[in-house]
C-alpha cells in the first residue's frame, strides 16, 4: 500500500474519522460488500501510517476476499475500490459539518416533492442560523444565494408571492446582487493571489484585466457586507498603489467584530500587511502602519484556521517593533503570544526572538547564546539566523568570522537561489554585500566615501536591516 492515493488518504483522518470510517464501512446503507469490513479489520492495527507491504500485503488480500491466494490485479482493483469508499466517507463528513449544501439540497428536494410547509420551515430556521453564525462573509454571502434561490423555488411551487411576502422579481434581483457580490469577491481572491505571484517572480501584471473588475464594483454599489468594500480597497490598494484607499480600509477594519468571524479577519489583515511590506521598501515611515497593523492583529487575537498565531508574525512584530526601538513591546508581545504558536517551533522562534531582543539591547554575547540554541530545518529562520550571525560579529569586530559568515552565507543564498523566491535571494544578497562595505568603514575613512556608501544604500529599496545600516553608517560607528 505504500505509496499509493489510497495510503495518503487514510493517512490525513484523524483517530475519530478513522473510526467514524469504520462504522461507514459498516453501514449497509453505504457499502453492501462484506470484503471491505474484513479489510478496514485487517487494517486497523496499522493505523495512522498503513505501511503494508510484502507478504502482509498478501495477507491483507486474502483476509479480505477470502481467496485461495493472491493477486497482484485483485489486489490493486480492492485498494483501488475502498479508495472511491473513502472519498464518499469524506463526502458525507463535509455534508455533516455544519455548511449549509446541505440544508440546501434537503430543502430543495422537499420542494420539488411539495412538502411545502415543512420547506418552509426550515429555510426560515436556516436564515436565522447562518444570521448567528462563525461562517465567515463568503459563506454567509453563499447561505444568501441558496436561501434567496429557495425563496423563488417556492414561491413558483406554491403559486404564491413567497415565504416572505416579496414577490418573485425582488427575490431575482436579490440573488442578482447576492450573486454579483460573491463572484467580485472571489475575483479579487483571485487578483490578489496573482498579484502575489507576480511580485514573487518579477513577472508583469496586467492592470487592466485588475480596472475592469474594480469599476465593475464601483458600479454595483452598494453591496451588502462591509469585508465586501475591505476586499475591494486591499485589491486597490495593492495593484494601483493607492494609499488613500489603505487608509480608509484600515479604518474600516479596525470598526469590525473582532470576536466573530477570525478567519476572515485575519485574512483582511494579512491583506493589509502584503500593503505595508510593499510601502516599506519606498519609504521607512510605514514602518509605524506595519506596527499599528501587527498590533490589530496580535490584541485581538487573529490566529489562522488550526486557531495558533503562525510563526511568522509573531516574528515580524518582535522584529519590526526592535528597528522602532521599541524593545519593551517587544519583549511584552514575545512573552505573552510565544504559547500561541506551534509547539513543534516554540522554542526555535523564542530563541530566535530573543537573540535580536538582546542585539538590539547591546548585548552581543546573550544574542549569541540564544542564537546557538536555535534549531531548524526553516528555510527563513536560517536566513534570518545567518543574518544576525554576520550583525554580531560585525558589532564585536570579529573580522576574521565576519567574512567567513558572509562567504558562507553568500553560498547559501546561491545554493538555495532554485528553492526560494528571487525577492528573498536579493534583498539578502544586498545584506551581505553592505555589510562588507560598512566592515571597511574606520576613523580615517574619507567623508565622501561614506556618503556614497550611504546613498547607494538609500536606493537600494530590497536590502535587509537598510534603516539600521545606514544610522550605522552615519553614526560613524
Amino acid at each position: 500500500m505504500e505509496n499509493t492515493y489510497l495510503q495518503q488518504v487514510l493517512q490525513v483522518l484523524n483517530k475519530a474519522e478513522w473510526r467514524d470510517f469504520g462504522d461507514f464501512v459498516a453501514s449497509p446503507y453505504f457499502n453492501k460488500n462484506e470484503k471491505f469490513v474484513r479489510f478496514y479489520q485487517f487494517l486497523q492495527p496499522f493505523y495512522p501510517k498503513f505501511d503494508i507491504t510484502g507478504s502482509t500485503k498478501e495477507q491483507l488480500y486474502i483476509h479480505a476476499t477470502l481467496a485461495d491466494k493472491y493477486s497482484d490485479a485483485g489486489y490493486r482493483n480492492l485498494c483501488s475500490d475502498l479508495l472511491v469508499l473513502v472519498q464518499e466517507f469524506l463526502a458525507q463528513e463535509s455534508l455533516n459539518a455544519g455548511n449549509t449544501i446541505k440544508e440546501s439540497l434537503i430543502n430543495r428536494t422537499l420542494i420539488l416533492r411539495g412538502v411545502l410547509d415543512l420547506a418552509e420551515r426550515n429555510v426560515k430556521k436556516a436564515e436565522t442560523m447562518v444570521a448567528k453564525s462563525e461562517f465567515d462573509f463568503q459563506e454567509k454571502l453563499m447561505s444568501a444565494i441558496w436561501i434567496n434561490d429557495l425563496r423563488v423555488l417556492h414561491s413558483i411551487y406554491n403559486n404564491r408571492k413567497s415565504i416572505n411576502a416579496s414577490n418573485p422579481i425582488m427575490l431575482e434581483d436579490n440573488t442578482h446582487k447576492f450573486i454579483s457580490e460573491w463572484a467580485l469577491l472571489r475575483i479579487f481572491s483571485a487578483l490578489m493571489n496573482n498579484l502575489k505571484a507576480t511580485r514573487s517572480y518579477n513577472l508583469p501584471l496586467d492592470k487592466k484585466k485588475y480596472e475592469t473588475y474594480l469599476n465593475l464594483y464601483e458600479a454595483l454599489q452598494p453591496f451588502e457586507h462591509k469585508e465586501t468594500k475591505i476586499v475591494y480597497l486591499i485589491c486597490k490598494m495593492n495593484v494601483w498603489n493607492d494609499e488613500a484607499a489603505y487608509f480608509e480600509c484600515f479604518e474600516i477594519i479596525k470598526s469590525l467584530d473582532f470576536t466573530r468571524n477570525i478567519k476572515t479577519n485575519e485574512n483582511l489583515i494579512i491583506g493589509l500587511l502584503d500593503f505595508v511590506d510593499f510601502k516599506m521598501n519606498e519609504d521607512e515611515k510605514w514602518r509605524k502602519e506595519l506596527f499599528a497593523v501587527y498590533d490589530i492583529k496580535l490584541s485581538n487575537r487573529l490566529w489562522n484556521e488550526k486557531k495558533m498565531l503562525s510563526y511568522a508574525s509573531l516574528f515580524n512584530a518582535v522584529h519590526n517593533s526592535l528597528q522602532l526601538n521599541n524593545i519593551a513591546y517587544a519583549e511584552n508581545i514575545l512573552k505573552k503570544h510565544i504559547v500561541d504558536v506551534s509547539p513543534k517551533i516554540e522554542s526555535t522562534i523564542n530563541n530566535l526572538c530573543w537573540a535580536w531582543i538582546h542585539f538590539f539591547k547591546g548585548d552581543y554575547n546573550k544574542a549569541h547564546e540564544h542564537l546557538v540554541d536555535v534549531e531548524t530545518e526553516n528555510m527563513m529562520v536560517k536566513y534570518e539566523m545567518r543574518s544576525l550571525q554576520c550583525l554580531i560579529y560585525l558589532q564585536k569586530k570579529e573580522w576574521d568570522l565576519l567574512n567567513a559568515g558572509l562567504e558562507s552565507f553568500r553560498q547559501f543564498i546561491a545554493y538555495n537561489k532554485p528553492h526560494i523566491n528571487d525577492y528573498v535571494s536579493h534583498q539578502f544578497s544586498l545584506f551581505c554585500k553592505n555589510i562588507t562595505l560598512i566592515a571597511k568603514l574606520h576613523p580615517d575613512y574619507l567623508k565622501k566615501d561614506i556618503e556614497k556608501i550611504a546613498a547607494q544604500l538609500s536606493t537600494e529599496k530590497n536590502s535587509y536591516m537598510r534603516n539600521w545600516m545606514l544610522e550605522k553608517i552615519n553614526s560613524g560607528k
